[in-house]
Formats: C-alpha cells, sequence, structure tokens
C-alpha cells in the first residue's frame, strides 16, 4: 500500500545508545592492541549498531530520503541521562526514536513517545511487555513465544506425518511454552480434535513415544544448558535404533558443554530471530 501520510523534506531520527562516552578516558588502544584487555563490548555493539545506521541513511538517501540523526548516550543504570535526553526541547522534534536497547530505559522512554505520538524502535528486546499499552512502540526482536508459534507452522506443514513429541521442562515460562506449541501443532495437525501431538515431562520415559520406522520428532522449549547437554547425551545413545530429529532454539549453539556431534548426528534444527543467509545475493552479498 501507499504511504498517505504527508512527505517531509527531512526526517529528525534520535538514535538512544550505550555509548558510554564518560568511561571513555579508560580505554586503553595500545592494551587492546596487545589483546591485554577487550574494547568494552556493550560500547562496541553500540558503535557497530551505529555504524549499520549510517549505512541504511546511506541508502535511503539514494532513495531521495533525507535524515537528520541525533545522537544520545544513554543506558540501562542511569535514569538520570534519560531524563535529561527527554527534557531537551529538540527531542519533541523527533519523527523517530531508535533505542535503547534494554527494556528499562526503553519503557521510559516508549512512555513519553506514546504521551507525544512519536514512534518508537525496540532494536534488541525480545520481551513483549516494551510494547504493552504503547501503539507508537515497534519491536523487531520477535519473543520466544513468536518464534515457537513459527515453529509450530513450519512442523505443521512439513513434518505432520511424523512422530512429534513436544518435551516440557525447565523454568514455569518454558513449560507454558511447551505447552502453549503443543497446542498450537495440535490444531494444525489434528484440526478434526481427534488427537493432539504427545507431550512428554521431560525426556525420562521418552523412548515409549518413539514409533519405529517414522521419524521421532523432538521439540524443546528449554533453555538450560546442563539439561539440554545431559538430553542431547541421552538421545545420541537411543539414535542408533530410531530415528530422531531434536528442533530447538538458537541459544543451544552458544553452549560450550554440547557436544557438537551429538546435534550433527540428533539432525538438530533450531529456530532463530537472525540468520546470515551467505548465498542471498539480495541481501548479504550486496551488504
Amino acid at each position: 500500500t501507499m504511504y498517505k501520510g504527508i512527505k517531509k523534506l527531512a526526517y529528525n531520527v534520535a538514535l538512544l545508545l550505550p555509548l558510554d562516552l564518560s568511561n571513555l578516558d579508560q580505554i586503553n588502544p595500545s592494551e587492546i592492541k596487545k589483546k591485554n584487555t577487550i574494547f568494552p563490548k556493550k560500547s562496541e555493539i553500540a558503535i557497530q549498531f551505529y555504524e549499520g545506521i549510517l549505512l541504511a541513511i546511506d541508502s535511503m538517501s539514494k532513495l531521495g530520503v533525507k535524515i537528520k540523526l541525533f545522537i544520545y548516550d544513554v543506558d540501562e543504570t542511569d535514569s538520570l541521562k534519560v531524563q535529561l535526553v527527554l527534557d531537551q526541547p529538540q527531542f519533541l522534534k523527533m519523527d523517530l526514536i531508535i533505542g535503547p536497547f534494554s527494556p528499562a530505559p526503553f519503557m521510559r522512554v516508549s512512555d513519553w513517545a506514546n504521551n507525544n505520538h512519536i514512534a518508537i524502535v525496540s532494536p534488541f528486546s525480545p520481551v513483549n511487555r516494551v510494547l504493552f499499552k504503547r501503539p507508537t512502540a515497534i519491536k523487531v526482536m520477535p519473543s520466544l513465544s513468536s518464534q515457537l508459534e513459527q515453529l509450530a507452522l513450519y512442523l505443521g506443514s512439513h513434518c505432520k506425518s511424523e512422530n512429534i513429541i513436544v518435551i516440557s521442562t525447565g523454568t514455569e515460562k518454558e513449560k507454558i511454552a511447551a505447552v502453549t506449541l503443543r497446542n498450537s501443532l495440535t490444531k494444525i495437525i489434528f484440526s478434526g480434535g481427534n488427537d493432539s501431538v504427545k507431550l512428554s515431562n521431560g525426556i525420562v520415559g521418552v523412548k515409549s513415544l518413539f514409533v519405529k520406522g517414522k521419524k521421532n520428532i523432538l521439540v524443546f522449549s528449554s533453555s538450560d544448558e546442563s539439561y539440554v547437554a545431559d538430553a542431547m547425551r541421552q538421545l545420541h545413545t537411543l539414535s542408533d535404533h530410531y530415528l530422531i530429529e531434536v528442533h530447538g532454539l538458537s541459544s543451544w549453539m552458544r553452549f560450550g558443554n554440547i557436544d557438537l556431534e551429538y546435534l550433527q548426528t540428533l539432525k538438530f534444527h533450531f529456530v532463530a530471530p537472525l540468520f546470515i543467509d551467505y548465498d542471498s545475493s539480495i541481501a548479504v552479498q550486496r551488504f
């Protein structure tokens, strides 16, 4: 659909980043060069994000859209810094606010943005509460429940004839996510309401739910490293006798104590909010 609003000659965009400029004097470039110390992680992410924004603005300027960028140094620990930004008269002239990164300061700025009818983007936080009662707020990262919703749609269309087992374990939130995922899958696969997708409380006794000659697809919503590592070890021993495929979360890729050979054997699939497809000529190769 065509944009119906009034096109401006230039748009004011505020970028709220955790640059941590007050501690700039503590950064020692020669020590970083010698690899004796590292560049502050939060500041590094902020700088890389800023560089990405500059690339986006460059692309937009080629399309004839002029952007005036205003950069503010704020972080989640200093609420005074956030208030000082909101108190600036020029802040009322913004057309778009990007950030802050963390939920707590974002909630505060987004309340202000909502009251002043200014669009605001949460670039990193996956939690849904940053949108609650904030019609002008936009969230880039999908929540765990949104990711599992997409997983249900994928499994429901590609694997409905296989033996799907949802594993419920971990925190209360993860158990609720597992039950919700199972219910979504049941609606898709057994639309007539005559059956339901299997749900297992952990993997103790999960073997009794396996079917020989079918692919046994085990779906996890847990992000507990020690539990996942132990579960993969146990499932690996069963993979000699059953066809097993494991679906889990992208956070598992950061776990240090999971044997990658286990994940390979168990044909590990994961749902992820971010993925770089190096074969994509449209996005990655052009970038």
